[in-house]
């Protein structure tokens, strides 16, 4: 992995911990939605990076499939799903 795929994670993960809802894990009020938005894009970023995409192509890509209205689609649907499962 490059220096700047290792970089993108460690923010990520960062971005992701300190994104954690406090209800807990699904997000309730707007604010928690767009940390939990902007913490998934820049994981998806990072993801990108370690995948050999090129810092504009990643970044693209995760701007495109993981912020706004599609991050919050996406997110809703997993959230949904876990519940399903998991009850």
């Amino acid at each position: 992995m490059s220096a700047a795929a290792d970089k993108a994670l460690a923010e990520a993960i960062r971005a992701m911990e300190a994104a954690k809802p406090r209800s807990g894990i699904r997000p309730e009020t707007e604010q928690e939605w767009r940390r939990v938005i902007a913490a998934v894009e820049q994981l998806a970023y990072a993801m990108q990076l370690m995948a050999g995409q090129s810092p504009e192509k990643a970044r693209a890509y995760a701007h495109i499939a993981h912020s706004g209205v599609a991050g919050r689609i996406l997110l809703e649907m997993a959230f949904d799903a876990d519940e399903a499962r998991h009850g």
